[in-house]
């Protein structure tokens, strides 16, 4: 660590707002097609909720009420999760997708079963049995919230310092980076973090649609507001296996497993 005289040293308002403001900036400019892809596939989900908010869809009564507000919880989260990312705060901003995927797979499990409704009602619901129960939609996610739970909910050594090869080449050199400035970026962090974004916000729609939607009678293929005539069509499915795939292709970044294997088949 490089040593500073204290009183050259910055208020932690600095550290708290200025710093980050200024990382923040930096990577939506390094990152500006990334950012807008991003920002397109968490609008799908935003476009979905406020149709049924604003068209009056049959989301007034338990569960699907408590299951509409988990799902418009769970977008919250992901938005506030890029803000992370956008601060170069990886651990955080995985701990959110965490909790953005469980809010998401809780709002399936409660209109789906009586029981976990019940315990949902009487805060003695355990949301992480909800992953289980998602995998019956989306086979990937339970591996996939693993993963982001072991590397980043779970202390690990990949929250220490920071190793790497010393100059010579002749031995791993440890650093601490003390939060003073902006943050640093390493080779594929950002994309990673964005893509992970992307992917989460459309298995989130993938359960929105199959939890509070329903098949058009009239339109095939499309899906259909409860109790209302308007329909919409997203290539949901697609989306999910696009940024997938795209995911588990890149480098490990975080020191441990981050990906899964796909369970896609070339051209399907």
């Amino acid at each position: 660590m490089k040593k500073r005289p204290i009183d050259e040293l910055p208020e932690i308002s600095y550290y708290a707002f200025d710093a980050r403001a200024k990382t923040a900036a930096e990577f939506r400019s390094k990152n500006a097609d990334l950012v807008e892809d991003t920002l397109s596939e968490l609008n799908r989900l935003y476009t979905a909720e406020m149709m049924c908010a604003i068209y009056g869809a049959d989301v007034s009564k338990s569960p699907r009420f408590d299951a509409f507000a988990l799902f418009v919880r769970s977008l919250e989260v992901l938005v506030s999760s890029l803000q992370l990312a956008s601060h170069r705060q990886a651990g955080e901003s995985l701990v959110l997708m965490r909790l953005s995927l469980e809010s998401a797979a809780t709002a399936v499990h409660i209109c789906s079963c009586e029981k976990a409704l019940a315990q949902y009602c009487k805060s003695t619901y355990k949301s992480t049995s909800a992953i289980s129960n998602a995998k019956k939609i989306i086979p990937i996610i339970g591996e996939l919230w693993g993963s982001i739970s072991t590397i980043a909910v779970h202390v690990n050594h990949a929250h220490g310092p920071f190793y790497e090869a010393s100059e010579d080449g002749e031995g791993i050199v440890g650093t601490i980076d003390v939060p003073l400035a902006e943050k640093r970026v390493a080779p594929g962090h950002d994309e990673t973090l964005l893509t992970l974004i992307s992917l989460i916000s459309n298995i989130n729609l993938r359960l929105f649609e199959e939890t509070l939607l329903e098949k058009s009678p009239t339109h095939d293929g499309w899906l259909q507001m409860p109790g209302t005539q308007h329909s919409y069509i997203c290539p949901t499915e697609e989306l999910i296996r696009k940024y997938h795939d795209k995911f588990v292709q890149m480098p490990d970044i975080y020191g441990g497993k981050t990906s899964v294997p796909s369970p896609y088949k070339k051209g399907e």
